[in-house]
Formats: structure tokens, C-alpha cells, sequence
């Protein structure tokens, strides 16, 4: 090593991009409407199968089961799977958002 020479350190950051799980693209987080919920309510009384319409509203499958629960009746409908109703959900949707708001007043006041 010369004296008079100047080192220089480089490093190089390589960033892989990567496609979320087998390739497939990350969908992007969204809140479903009550036409979307209307939707799910035609295609779920029709026997289709939650993946399909998880593409058919282009949300992940898990939104998808989080609203049957949502919308939860308590029946059974023609294909013995639990009966959903797209106003029951929207309406607890709805519900969850007023609760959820009131708290955090709440808690503000607190403050």
C-alpha cells in the first residue's frame, strides 16, 4: 500500500424484488364497499368457491373470510355453508368504525 494513496470503501447494495409468495403480486390493501359486499353475498350464494371471489373482488382470500364472519347470520344456506348477508356486515362494519372512533375520543379526553 503507498503511502500517499487513498483508499476508497464501496459498497454496493443489490435489492432484489421480489413477487409476494409463489409469484404472485402483493394486492393492495383495501376496504370493501357494500356493492363489493352485495357482490360477494350474489357469488357466495351461488356456491362459488372463496378463492374466486377473493380474484373476482381482487382482495386477498382472508378479507374475504373476515366479511362471511362479519356477515355471519347464523343459518345455513342451499350449499350448507353459513348464510351471509352483504346489509348485516356493512351495518357491523359501520358499527365497528363508530366504536372505534367514540374510544379514541375518549381516550384523547383522558389525556
Amino acid at each position: 500500500m503507498r503511502e500517499n494513496s487513498t483508499e476508497f470503501s464501496r459498497i454496493y447494495f443489490f435489492i432484489q424484488i421480489q413477487k409476494k409468495g409463489r409469484g404472485r403480486a402483493a394486492l393492495k390493501k383495501r376496504h370493501l364497499e357494500l356493492k363489493d359486499r352485495e357482490k360477494l353475498e350474489r357469488l357466495y350464494a351461488k356456491g362459488r368457491r372463496v378463492e374466486e371471489i377473493a380474484a373476482e373482488l381482487k382482495v386477498h382470500r382472508s378479507t374475504i373470510y373476515n366479511e362471511l364472519r362479519r356477515g355471519d347470520t347464523g343459518e345455513m344456506d342451499e350449499n350448507g355453508r353459513v348464510k351471509y348477508s352483504a346489509l348485516l356486515a356493512q351495518r357491523t362494519t359501520l358499527d365497528n368504525y363508530r366504536q372505534r372512533r367514540k374510544e379514541f375520543t375518549d381516550e384523547s379526553r383522558l389525556s
